[in-house]
């Protein structure tokens, strides 16, 4: 699917670019033999857009939230462990929220649930919090 989408999107942009090439009137051409390139009104909206599309990026809000527990699982290696552990997790009941940091090891939890329930999935799901070194 994600492909699919790729290609779907790569498509659609270029009807779109041709439609506003074509709006100028302009020689389809990127490469004319005066080195023209793209009529003025193309590059400004283009760069006005990606301005736009990183300073979004920049300030977008990022997901927070006050966690109950916070457990250090020292086995967290990659995003599939994460995507493990937050499926895993987030099926349990009385869990509202679940976020795993893969930099810091840390999996974040938020809801009502007694800690033994999320330590033993934790253990299930394949890896040790930190209370299991101890």
């Amino acid at each position: 699917m994600y492909l699919v989408s790729i290609i779907l999107i790569a498509l659609i942009l270029g009807v779109i670019f041709n439609f506003i090439w074509y709006s100028f009137k302009e020689n389809p051409d990127l490469l004319t033999p005066g080195a023209k390139g793209l009529p003025y009104p193309v590059k400004a909206v283009s760069g006005t857009v990606l301005f736009l599309v990183v300073v979004n990026s920049l300030f977008r809000k990022t997901s927070s939230f006050e966690p109950d527990y916070t457990i250090e699982v020292p086995d967290i290696h990659c995003q599939s462990c994460k995507l493990t552990l937050e499926g895993r997790l987030s099926k349990l009941k009385g869990i509202e929220r679940v976020s795993v940091d893969v930099g810091g090891k840390i999996v974040k939890l938020k809801g009502e649930i007694n800690k033994e329930k999320i330590l033993k999935a934790i253990k299930e799901a394949g890896y040790n919090s930190q209370e299991d070194y101890e």
